[in-house]
Protein backbone atom coordinates (compact mmCIF):
# COMPACT_ATOMS: atom_id res chain seq x y z
CA UNK A 1 0.00 0.00 0.00
CA UNK A 2 1.72 3.45 -1.35
CA UNK A 3 1.29 6.37 0.78
CA UNK A 4 -1.02 8.09 -1.69
CA UNK A 5 -3.69 5.49 0.24
CA UNK A 6 -3.93 7.56 3.33
CA UNK A 7 -5.88 5.97 6.03
CA UNK A 8 -6.95 8.00 8.84
CA UNK A 9 -8.30 6.81 12.15
CA UNK A 10 -10.78 8.63 13.98
CA UNK A 11 -10.37 8.26 17.99
CA UNK A 12 -11.26 9.71 21.49
CA UNK A 13 -8.73 11.71 23.84
CA UNK A 14 -9.21 8.28 26.48
CA UNK A 15 -8.46 6.15 23.56
CA UNK A 16 -5.73 8.10 21.96
CA UNK A 17 -2.57 6.55 23.29
CA UNK A 18 -3.37 2.65 22.77
CA UNK A 19 -4.08 3.18 19.04
CA UNK A 20 -1.33 5.26 17.81
CA UNK A 21 0.45 2.29 19.80
CA UNK A 22 -1.39 -0.39 17.50
CA UNK A 23 -1.15 1.94 14.51
CA UNK A 24 2.50 3.01 14.62
CA UNK A 25 3.75 -0.25 12.97
CA UNK A 26 1.68 0.70 9.30
CA UNK A 27 2.80 2.69 7.03
CA UNK A 28 0.86 5.59 5.51
CA UNK A 29 -2.01 5.72 8.32
CA UNK A 30 -2.80 8.87 10.53
CA UNK A 31 -4.38 9.34 13.53
CA UNK A 32 -6.99 12.52 14.32
CA UNK A 33 -8.44 13.09 18.10
CA UNK A 34 -11.94 13.93 17.77
CA UNK A 35 -12.44 16.54 21.09
CA UNK A 36 -14.42 13.98 23.05
CA UNK A 37 -13.03 11.80 26.11
CA UNK A 38 -15.00 8.38 25.15
CA UNK A 39 -16.03 7.24 21.80
CA UNK A 40 -19.06 5.57 22.94
CA UNK A 41 -21.51 7.81 23.69
CA UNK A 42 -21.06 9.32 19.43
CA UNK A 43 -23.94 8.59 17.53
CA UNK A 44 -23.64 8.98 13.62
CA UNK A 45 -24.95 12.69 13.48
CA UNK A 46 -22.60 13.76 16.42
CA UNK A 47 -19.55 12.76 14.65
CA UNK A 48 -20.36 14.62 11.69
CA UNK A 49 -21.04 17.50 13.50
CA UNK A 50 -17.80 17.64 15.26
CA UNK A 51 -16.18 17.12 11.88
CA UNK A 52 -17.90 20.07 10.31
CA UNK A 53 -16.95 22.81 13.30
CA UNK A 54 -13.93 21.97 12.64
CA UNK A 55 -12.69 23.34 8.93
CA UNK A 56 -8.72 22.11 9.57
CA UNK A 57 -9.78 18.36 10.30
CA UNK A 58 -12.43 18.49 7.70
CA UNK A 59 -9.86 19.35 4.81
CA UNK A 60 -7.49 16.60 6.09
CA UNK A 61 -10.26 13.85 5.93
CA UNK A 62 -11.27 15.25 2.82
CA UNK A 63 -7.36 14.48 1.58
CA UNK A 64 -7.80 10.92 2.78
CA UNK A 65 -8.44 7.37 1.18
CA UNK A 66 -10.51 6.23 3.61
CA UNK A 67 -11.59 6.98 7.35
CA UNK A 68 -12.34 4.78 10.03
CA UNK A 69 -14.16 5.86 12.56
CA UNK A 70 -14.39 4.01 15.82
CA UNK A 71 -16.68 0.88 16.31
CA UNK A 72 -18.52 1.81 18.91
CA UNK A 73 -20.24 4.92 17.44
CA UNK A 74 -23.59 4.11 17.06
CA UNK A 75 -25.81 4.52 13.61
CA UNK A 76 -24.80 4.74 10.34
CA UNK A 77 -22.06 6.88 8.84
CA UNK A 78 -22.97 6.95 4.70
CA UNK A 79 -24.02 10.12 5.25
CA UNK A 80 -20.51 11.12 6.35
CA UNK A 81 -19.23 9.91 3.31
CA UNK A 82 -21.30 11.60 0.80
CA UNK A 83 -20.76 15.15 2.65
CA UNK A 84 -16.81 13.99 2.78
CA UNK A 85 -16.51 12.56 -0.38
CA UNK A 86 -14.17 9.85 1.34
CA UNK A 87 -15.52 6.52 2.53
CA UNK A 88 -16.07 6.17 5.58
CA UNK A 89 -16.31 2.88 7.78
CA UNK A 90 -16.71 1.68 11.20
CA UNK A 91 -13.23 0.05 12.83
CA UNK A 92 -13.32 -2.33 15.57
CA UNK A 93 -14.90 -1.90 18.87
CA UNK A 94 -11.58 -2.44 20.86
CA UNK A 95 -8.63 -0.92 20.04
CA UNK A 96 -6.48 -4.14 20.33
CA UNK A 97 -8.33 -4.64 16.83
CA UNK A 98 -6.24 -2.52 15.05
CA UNK A 99 -3.46 -4.65 13.42
CA UNK A 100 -6.26 -6.84 12.05
CA UNK A 101 -8.03 -4.21 10.79
CA UNK A 102 -5.58 -2.45 8.57
CA UNK A 103 -3.96 -5.87 7.58
CA UNK A 104 -7.68 -6.71 6.27
CA UNK A 105 -7.41 -2.95 4.60
CA UNK A 106 -3.88 -4.07 3.36
CA UNK A 107 -5.27 -7.36 1.58
CA UNK A 108 -7.76 -5.41 -0.24
CA UNK A 109 -10.84 -6.56 2.35
CA UNK A 110 -14.12 -3.85 2.52
CA UNK A 111 -15.78 -2.69 6.11
CA UNK A 112 -18.76 -1.72 6.62
CA UNK A 113 -20.07 1.86 7.21
CA UNK A 114 -23.16 0.37 10.00
CA UNK A 115 -21.61 -2.40 11.70
CA UNK A 116 -18.44 -2.80 13.58
CA UNK A 117 -15.57 -4.66 11.87
CA UNK A 118 -15.28 -7.22 14.21
CA UNK A 119 -18.40 -8.66 12.79
CA UNK A 120 -17.03 -7.52 9.36
CA UNK A 121 -13.79 -9.23 9.12
CA UNK A 122 -15.10 -12.55 10.87
CA UNK A 123 -13.85 -12.82 14.15
CA UNK A 124 -12.73 -11.18 17.32
CA UNK A 125 -9.76 -9.15 16.64
CA UNK A 126 -6.38 -10.04 19.15
CA UNK A 127 -3.94 -8.23 21.42
CA UNK A 128 -0.54 -9.00 20.26
CA UNK A 129 1.65 -11.06 23.54
CA UNK A 130 5.28 -10.69 23.48
CA UNK A 131 5.05 -14.30 24.54
CA UNK A 132 3.30 -17.26 22.71
CA UNK A 133 3.34 -20.77 22.65
CA UNK A 134 2.06 -22.16 18.83
CA UNK A 135 -0.88 -24.34 18.51
CA UNK A 136 -1.89 -25.24 15.31
CA UNK A 137 -3.44 -22.26 13.55
CA UNK A 138 -3.20 -19.76 16.74
CA UNK A 139 -0.66 -18.79 18.92
CA UNK A 140 -1.76 -18.95 22.72
CA UNK A 141 -0.02 -16.22 25.31
CA UNK A 142 2.10 -17.02 28.31
CA UNK A 143 -0.04 -14.63 29.88
CA UNK A 144 -3.64 -12.81 29.11
CA UNK A 145 -4.76 -10.66 27.00
CA UNK A 146 -5.54 -11.63 24.50
CA UNK A 147 -7.64 -14.39 25.93
CA UNK A 148 -8.70 -16.58 23.64
CA UNK A 149 -11.70 -18.56 23.63
CA UNK A 150 -12.09 -22.73 23.55
CA UNK A 151 -15.12 -24.62 23.39
CA UNK A 152 -15.54 -28.33 23.74
CA UNK A 153 -18.00 -30.71 21.69
CA UNK A 154 -19.48 -32.69 24.19
CA UNK A 155 -18.83 -36.64 24.40
CA UNK A 156 -21.46 -38.15 21.86
CA UNK A 157 -22.09 -34.78 19.67
CA UNK A 158 -21.25 -34.55 16.17
CA UNK A 159 -17.83 -33.25 15.79
CA UNK A 160 -19.12 -31.03 12.73
CA UNK A 161 -20.76 -28.65 15.33
CA UNK A 162 -17.34 -27.28 15.43
CA UNK A 163 -17.66 -25.16 12.44
CA UNK A 164 -21.20 -23.62 14.31
CA UNK A 165 -18.79 -22.95 17.35
CA UNK A 166 -15.64 -21.47 15.46
CA UNK A 167 -18.61 -19.38 13.89
CA UNK A 168 -19.62 -18.07 17.07
CA UNK A 169 -15.74 -17.41 18.59
CA UNK A 170 -13.95 -20.47 19.13
CA UNK A 171 -10.48 -20.05 18.47
CA UNK A 172 -10.20 -23.62 19.83
CA UNK A 173 -12.09 -26.62 19.37
CA UNK A 174 -11.80 -29.45 22.26
CA UNK A 175 -13.79 -32.93 21.30
CA UNK A 176 -15.05 -33.89 24.65
CA UNK A 177 -14.05 -38.10 24.95
CA UNK A 178 -15.21 -40.45 27.19
CA UNK A 179 -13.23 -43.62 29.08
CA UNK A 180 -15.11 -46.14 27.33
CA UNK A 181 -15.34 -44.09 23.93
CA UNK A 182 -13.37 -46.64 21.25
CA UNK A 183 -10.19 -44.79 20.18
CA UNK A 184 -11.33 -45.25 16.79
CA UNK A 185 -14.22 -42.57 17.56
CA UNK A 186 -11.63 -40.21 18.75
CA UNK A 187 -9.90 -40.32 15.50
CA UNK A 188 -12.94 -39.77 13.55
CA UNK A 189 -14.15 -36.96 15.03
CA UNK A 190 -11.16 -35.28 15.22
CA UNK A 191 -10.86 -35.23 11.63
CA UNK A 192 -14.48 -34.32 11.15
CA UNK A 193 -13.53 -31.30 13.50
CA UNK A 194 -10.61 -30.28 11.34
CA UNK A 195 -12.49 -30.39 8.14
CA UNK A 196 -15.57 -28.23 9.74
CA UNK A 197 -12.98 -25.57 11.61
CA UNK A 198 -11.09 -25.38 7.80
CA UNK A 199 -7.64 -24.54 9.55
CA UNK A 200 -9.60 -21.48 11.78
CA UNK A 201 -9.23 -22.88 14.85
CA UNK A 202 -6.54 -25.53 17.01
CA UNK A 203 -8.40 -28.66 17.38
CA UNK A 204 -8.03 -30.93 20.39
CA UNK A 205 -8.77 -34.19 22.05
CA UNK A 206 -9.44 -35.12 25.62
CA UNK A 207 -7.73 -38.40 26.53
CA UNK A 208 -8.68 -40.28 29.09
CA UNK A 209 -6.18 -42.99 28.17
CA UNK A 210 -2.77 -43.01 26.20
CA UNK A 211 -4.85 -44.86 23.66
CA UNK A 212 -7.23 -42.24 23.37
CA UNK A 213 -3.94 -39.53 23.18
CA UNK A 214 -2.18 -41.95 20.76
CA UNK A 215 -5.67 -42.07 18.37
CA UNK A 216 -6.01 -37.84 18.35
CA UNK A 217 -2.34 -37.31 17.43
CA UNK A 218 -2.99 -39.79 14.40
CA UNK A 219 -5.96 -38.00 13.51
CA UNK A 220 -4.24 -34.71 13.14
CA UNK A 221 -5.18 -32.94 16.63
CA UNK A 222 -2.51 -29.95 17.74
CA UNK A 223 -2.64 -31.91 21.20
CA UNK A 224 -4.76 -33.10 23.66
CA UNK A 225 -6.16 -32.47 27.32
CA UNK A 226 -5.26 -34.89 29.79
CA UNK A 227 -4.31 -35.92 33.34
CA UNK A 228 -0.62 -35.46 34.07
CA UNK A 229 -0.12 -39.64 34.25
CA UNK A 230 -1.72 -40.08 30.59
CA UNK A 231 -0.09 -36.69 29.35
CA UNK A 232 3.61 -38.41 30.68
CA UNK A 233 2.52 -41.47 29.52
CA UNK A 234 1.62 -40.29 26.29
CA UNK A 235 4.71 -37.78 25.60
CA UNK A 236 6.77 -40.11 22.73
CA UNK A 237 3.61 -39.43 20.71
CA UNK A 238 2.88 -35.88 21.87
CA UNK A 239 6.45 -34.51 21.06
CA UNK A 240 6.05 -31.03 19.14
CA UNK A 241 2.32 -31.00 20.01
CA UNK A 242 0.74 -29.82 23.22
CA UNK A 243 -0.61 -31.15 26.06
CA UNK A 244 -3.19 -28.86 28.26
CA UNK A 245 -2.32 -30.86 31.82
CA UNK A 246 -5.42 -30.12 34.65
CA UNK A 247 -4.14 -30.50 38.73
CA UNK A 248 -5.37 -29.14 41.68
CA UNK A 249 -2.15 -28.80 43.10
CA UNK A 250 0.32 -26.45 41.96
CA UNK A 251 3.64 -28.18 43.30
CA UNK A 252 2.25 -30.93 41.20
CA UNK A 253 1.05 -29.13 38.21
CA UNK A 254 4.47 -27.42 38.34
CA UNK A 255 6.45 -31.03 38.25
CA UNK A 256 4.39 -32.16 35.35
CA UNK A 257 4.69 -29.41 33.12
CA UNK A 258 8.58 -29.19 33.51
CA UNK A 259 8.98 -32.97 33.18
CA UNK A 260 6.97 -32.55 29.67
CA UNK A 261 8.77 -30.28 28.11
CA UNK A 262 11.99 -31.89 28.72
CA UNK A 263 10.53 -34.51 27.19
CA UNK A 264 9.67 -31.97 23.74
CA UNK A 265 5.71 -31.10 24.97
CA UNK A 266 4.05 -27.82 24.46
CA UNK A 267 2.23 -27.24 27.79
CA UNK A 268 -0.61 -25.55 29.00
CA UNK A 269 -1.69 -25.47 32.68
CA UNK A 270 -5.47 -25.92 33.85
CA UNK A 271 -5.29 -25.21 38.01
CA UNK A 272 -9.43 -26.17 37.45
CA UNK A 273 -12.00 -23.84 38.29
CA UNK A 274 -13.77 -25.38 40.98
CA UNK A 275 -17.96 -24.82 41.06
CA UNK A 276 -19.35 -21.95 43.07
CA UNK A 277 -19.99 -23.17 46.55
CA UNK A 278 -17.86 -26.32 45.92
CA UNK A 279 -14.43 -24.54 46.52
CA UNK A 280 -14.62 -21.74 43.34
CA UNK A 281 -13.29 -18.82 45.77
CA UNK A 282 -10.27 -21.43 46.63
CA UNK A 283 -9.96 -22.24 42.74
CA UNK A 284 -9.06 -18.86 42.11
CA UNK A 285 -6.25 -18.39 44.40
CA UNK A 286 -4.53 -21.81 42.72
CA UNK A 287 -4.62 -19.21 39.89
CA UNK A 288 -2.87 -16.67 41.46
CA UNK A 289 -0.20 -18.90 42.85
CA UNK A 290 -0.43 -20.31 39.14
CA UNK A 291 -0.02 -17.50 37.11
CA UNK A 292 3.13 -16.45 39.23
CA UNK A 293 5.01 -19.69 39.64
CA UNK A 294 4.44 -21.27 36.09
CA UNK A 295 5.96 -20.37 32.85
CA UNK A 296 2.98 -21.91 30.72
CA UNK A 297 -0.27 -20.95 29.95
CA UNK A 298 -3.39 -21.20 31.74
CA UNK A 299 -6.80 -22.53 31.00
CA UNK A 300 -9.78 -20.94 32.61
CA UNK A 301 -12.29 -22.95 32.65
CA UNK A 302 -16.15 -21.33 32.44
CA UNK A 303 -17.94 -24.74 32.48
CA UNK A 304 -18.18 -25.61 36.31
CA UNK A 305 -19.52 -22.07 36.91
CA UNK A 306 -22.46 -21.76 33.71
CA UNK A 307 -23.19 -25.30 33.95
CA UNK A 308 -24.10 -25.53 37.86
CA UNK A 309 -25.24 -21.96 38.28
CA UNK A 310 -29.05 -21.79 37.49
CA UNK A 311 -28.99 -18.32 35.73
CA UNK A 312 -28.41 -16.91 32.08
CA UNK A 313 -25.53 -17.95 30.86
CA UNK A 314 -23.78 -14.36 29.21
CA UNK A 315 -24.09 -12.48 32.72
CA UNK A 316 -21.76 -15.63 34.37
CA UNK A 317 -19.34 -15.34 30.82
CA UNK A 318 -19.17 -11.57 31.54
CA UNK A 319 -18.32 -11.63 35.48
CA UNK A 320 -15.59 -15.10 34.53
CA UNK A 321 -14.11 -13.76 31.59
CA UNK A 322 -12.86 -10.58 33.68
CA UNK A 323 -12.23 -12.85 36.30
CA UNK A 324 -10.01 -15.23 34.15
CA UNK A 325 -7.69 -12.05 32.57
CA UNK A 326 -7.49 -11.08 35.93
CA UNK A 327 -5.42 -14.28 37.33
CA UNK A 328 -4.05 -14.09 34.12
CA UNK A 329 -5.26 -16.58 31.81
CA UNK A 330 -5.20 -17.27 28.23
CA UNK A 331 -7.58 -19.67 27.66
CA UNK A 332 -11.22 -19.34 28.11
CA UNK A 333 -13.02 -23.23 28.27
CA UNK A 334 -16.68 -23.43 27.96
CA UNK A 335 -18.80 -26.69 27.11
CA UNK A 336 -22.37 -26.01 25.91
CA UNK A 337 -23.49 -29.21 27.67
CA UNK A 338 -27.02 -28.30 29.38
CA UNK A 339 -29.59 -26.79 26.77
CA UNK A 340 -29.12 -23.37 28.44
CA UNK A 341 -25.39 -23.17 27.97
CA UNK A 342 -26.41 -23.49 23.92
CA UNK A 343 -24.52 -20.49 22.55
CA UNK A 344 -22.12 -19.86 25.67
CA UNK A 345 -19.10 -19.73 22.97
CA UNK A 346 -20.47 -16.90 20.99
CA UNK A 347 -21.06 -15.01 24.96
CA UNK A 348 -18.23 -16.09 25.99
CA UNK A 349 -16.38 -14.21 22.95
CA UNK A 350 -18.57 -10.97 23.48
CA UNK A 351 -17.50 -10.99 26.99
CA UNK A 352 -13.54 -11.70 26.39
CA UNK A 353 -13.94 -8.95 23.85
CA UNK A 354 -15.33 -6.76 26.40
CA UNK A 355 -13.22 -7.89 29.17
CA UNK A 356 -10.12 -7.10 26.63
CA UNK A 357 -11.36 -2.98 26.17
CA UNK A 358 -11.63 -2.67 29.53
CA UNK A 359 -8.17 -4.22 30.56
CA UNK A 360 -6.14 -2.56 28.50
CA UNK A 361 -7.47 1.04 29.04
CA UNK A 362 -7.15 0.13 33.04
CA UNK A 363 -11.01 0.42 33.60
CA UNK A 364 -13.89 -1.58 34.63
CA UNK A 365 -16.25 -2.69 31.82
CA UNK A 366 -18.97 0.05 33.42
CA UNK A 367 -20.49 1.86 30.13
CA UNK A 368 -18.77 0.35 26.97
CA UNK A 369 -21.20 -0.91 24.31
CA UNK A 370 -22.04 -4.57 25.25
CA UNK A 371 -23.98 -7.33 23.62
CA UNK A 372 -24.68 -8.93 26.18
CA UNK A 373 -27.13 -6.23 28.09
CA UNK A 374 -29.88 -8.82 26.36
CA UNK A 375 -32.96 -8.44 28.36
CA UNK A 376 -31.71 -5.47 30.33
CA UNK A 377 -29.62 -2.02 29.18
CA UNK A 378 -26.82 0.14 31.06
CA UNK A 379 -29.06 3.27 30.97
CA UNK A 380 -32.99 3.74 31.47
CA UNK A 381 -34.94 4.14 28.57
CA UNK A 382 -36.00 7.78 27.60
CA UNK A 383 -39.35 9.61 28.68
CA UNK A 384 -42.32 8.36 26.40
CA UNK A 385 -42.76 10.95 23.41
CA UNK A 386 -46.92 11.10 24.04
CA UNK A 387 -48.87 12.52 26.91
CA UNK A 388 -51.07 10.24 28.99
CA UNK A 389 -53.70 8.39 27.73
CA UNK A 390 -57.05 6.79 28.76
CA UNK A 391 -56.26 3.77 30.98
CA UNK A 392 -57.14 0.27 29.47
CA UNK A 393 -57.24 -2.94 31.43
CA UNK A 394 -59.20 -5.97 31.02
CA UNK A 395 -60.70 -6.10 27.38
CA UNK A 396 -62.43 -9.24 26.68
CA UNK A 397 -61.84 -10.24 22.93
CA UNK A 398 -64.53 -10.80 20.42
CA UNK A 399 -64.33 -14.02 18.61
CA UNK A 400 -63.65 -13.84 15.18
CA UNK A 401 -66.45 -15.72 12.81
CA UNK A 402 -63.70 -16.24 9.90
CA UNK A 403 -61.94 -18.93 11.73
CA UNK A 404 -58.68 -18.81 14.09
CA UNK A 405 -54.93 -18.64 14.35
CA UNK A 406 -52.27 -21.44 15.92
CA UNK A 407 -48.52 -20.02 16.08
CA UNK A 408 -45.48 -22.06 16.69
CA UNK A 409 -42.31 -22.61 16.45
CA UNK A 410 -39.91 -25.04 15.36
CA UNK A 411 -36.71 -24.19 16.87
CA UNK A 412 -35.16 -27.46 14.84
CA UNK A 413 -35.29 -25.50 11.78
CA UNK A 414 -35.27 -22.16 12.96
CA UNK A 415 -38.75 -21.10 11.40
CA UNK A 416 -42.19 -19.85 12.87
CA UNK A 417 -45.25 -21.43 11.67
CA UNK A 418 -48.24 -20.06 11.53
CA UNK A 419 -51.83 -21.75 10.39
CA UNK A 420 -55.01 -20.18 9.73
CA UNK A 421 -58.22 -22.04 10.13
CA UNK A 422 -61.44 -20.99 8.67
CA UNK A 423 -64.74 -22.02 6.71
CA UNK A 424 -63.10 -21.84 3.47
CA UNK A 425 -60.17 -24.54 4.85
CA UNK A 426 -56.54 -24.48 5.93
CA UNK A 427 -53.83 -21.88 5.22
CA UNK A 428 -49.93 -22.84 6.29
CA UNK A 429 -47.24 -20.22 6.14
CA UNK A 430 -43.54 -20.07 7.98
CA UNK A 431 -40.70 -17.88 8.08
CA UNK A 432 -38.42 -15.91 10.42
CA UNK A 433 -39.85 -12.89 10.96
CA UNK A 434 -42.92 -11.92 12.18
CA UNK A 435 -43.83 -8.33 10.70
CA UNK A 436 -43.43 -10.62 7.05
CA UNK A 437 -45.74 -13.45 8.11
CA UNK A 438 -48.45 -10.95 9.13
CA UNK A 439 -48.04 -9.18 5.99
CA UNK A 440 -48.35 -12.24 3.85
CA UNK A 441 -51.10 -14.24 6.11
CA UNK A 442 -53.43 -11.31 6.61
CA UNK A 443 -53.54 -10.63 2.48
CA UNK A 444 -54.77 -14.38 2.19
CA UNK A 445 -56.73 -14.66 5.56
CA UNK A 446 -59.78 -11.94 5.87
CA UNK A 447 -60.30 -11.40 9.75
CA UNK A 448 -61.45 -8.67 11.79
CA UNK A 449 -59.08 -5.67 12.50
CA UNK A 450 -59.10 -7.17 16.45
CA UNK A 451 -58.07 -10.48 15.09
CA UNK A 452 -55.01 -9.18 12.96
CA UNK A 453 -53.87 -7.25 15.70
CA UNK A 454 -54.03 -10.25 17.86
CA UNK A 455 -51.83 -12.25 15.31
CA UNK A 456 -49.54 -9.65 15.28
CA UNK A 457 -48.55 -9.92 19.01
CA UNK A 458 -48.35 -13.27 18.88
CA UNK A 459 -45.89 -13.58 16.15
CA UNK A 460 -44.06 -11.32 17.84
CA UNK A 461 -43.63 -13.05 20.55
CA UNK A 462 -42.95 -16.06 18.53
CA UNK A 463 -40.00 -14.52 16.68
CA UNK A 464 -38.33 -13.09 19.96
CA UNK A 465 -38.67 -16.73 21.35
CA UNK A 466 -36.99 -18.13 18.24
CA UNK A 467 -34.16 -15.48 18.52
CA UNK A 468 -33.69 -16.71 22.32
CA UNK A 469 -34.40 -20.08 22.63
CA UNK A 470 -36.88 -19.93 24.41
CA UNK A 471 -40.09 -21.85 24.71
CA UNK A 472 -43.15 -20.52 22.61
CA UNK A 473 -47.29 -21.32 24.25
CA UNK A 474 -49.60 -19.46 22.22
CA UNK A 475 -51.34 -17.35 24.59
CA UNK A 476 -49.11 -17.27 27.59
CA UNK A 477 -46.48 -14.77 28.83
CA UNK A 478 -42.86 -15.58 27.25
CA UNK A 479 -40.76 -14.06 29.77
CA UNK A 480 -41.37 -13.80 33.57
CA UNK A 481 -38.47 -11.89 35.52
CA UNK A 482 -38.04 -12.11 38.45
CA UNK A 483 -39.03 -8.44 39.80
CA UNK A 484 -43.02 -9.39 38.08
CA UNK A 485 -45.15 -10.73 40.23
CA UNK A 486 -47.35 -13.63 38.09
CA UNK A 487 -51.00 -13.38 37.42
Amino acid sequence: MGCKDRIVLLTSRAAERIVRHFASEFDCVEVEVLPVNVASFLSAEALEALIERDPGLLERLRGASLVVAPGLVKGDLSRLSERLGVEVVKGTRSASGIPALLEHIKSGGRLSPREPADYVIGGRAKLRAERTLRLGPVEVPLRGPPLLVASEVPPGREAREAARLVGEGADIIVIGVLPSDDPSRVKSSVAEALDASSGRAAVLAEAPTPNHARAAVEAGAHGVVASPEVALASSEHLRGLAAVVGERDVDSLFLALEALKSRGVSVIADPVVDAPLIGFASSLERYIEASERLDAPLVFSAANASTEVEADTHGIHALLAAVALEVGASIYYVVEDRYKDVHSTAEAAEAVSLAERAYEASLTERGLASRLLILKQAQPPPPPRLPPGRRVNNVPPTLDPAGYFIVDVDHSRGVIIVEFRGARGTLRLEGRSARDLARAMLREARVSLEHAAYLGYELCKAEQALRLGLTYIQDEDLLRPPWVADA
